[in-house]
């Protein structure tokens, strides 16, 4: 209170609104990761269990035994599609570096189909509630019963193209 005249709930939430919104994003976001990442440390203490091997051989097994090196057509084709970055550099002087950036990206692909494999075998299921914010539609113009078991609120900016081209999608939906 203030002189006497109560700060409400109501009132909070509304002056907040923005802030709490982007608190509540940051928390889910926490959960999320955390549990990603306690869901990948598990399954992969079960692999290593099962298979009675360490987390280095693992990862040489399923990640670094099967990494390919980068062709030179493959190294050539990179260089030409992302030639703006290369500040006029040679593709002789940035073969390397090109060839060592596509390794790595294939062995982040391997690695995620390898914990997509590990997912399937131990049928992970993940219960977090998604995040979910309470919105009011207020008095705003609506189509259908203000009673409606479900209600979707659309925020849309026709100037936008992709809004634009949302909207035959919002039509299939109201359908």
């Amino acid at each position: 209170t203030v002189n006497g005249e109560a700060i409400t709930l109501e009132a909070f939430n509304a002056e907040g609104a923005g802030r709490l919104v982007e608190a509540r994003k940051a928390l889910y976001d926490a959960r999320s990761e955390t549990l990603e990442s306690m869901i990948i440390d598990r399954m992969i203490a079960k692999e290593l269990e099962t298979r009675g091997m360490t987390e280095a051989e693992l990862i040489s097994t399923e990640v670094d035994g099967k990494l390919q090196p980068p062709s030179e057509e493959e190294v050539a084709a990179f260089y030409a599609a992302n030639l703006g970055q290369m500040r006029g550099a040679p593709l002789e002087e940035m073969a390397g570096p090109i060839a060592n950036h596509l390794q790595q990206q294939q062995a982040g692909e391997l690695t995620r189909q390898f914990i997509a494999s590990l997912e399937a075998k131990y049928a992970v299921v993940r219960n977090l509630e998604p995040l979910r914010i309470d919105v009011d539609p207020g008095d705003s113009p609506r189509i259908g019963p203000a009673d409606a078991p479900i209600t979707i609120v659309e925020f849309s900016d026709f100037q936008c193209p992709y809004c634009v081209g949302a909207a035959d999608t919002v039509k299939e939906v109201r359908a």
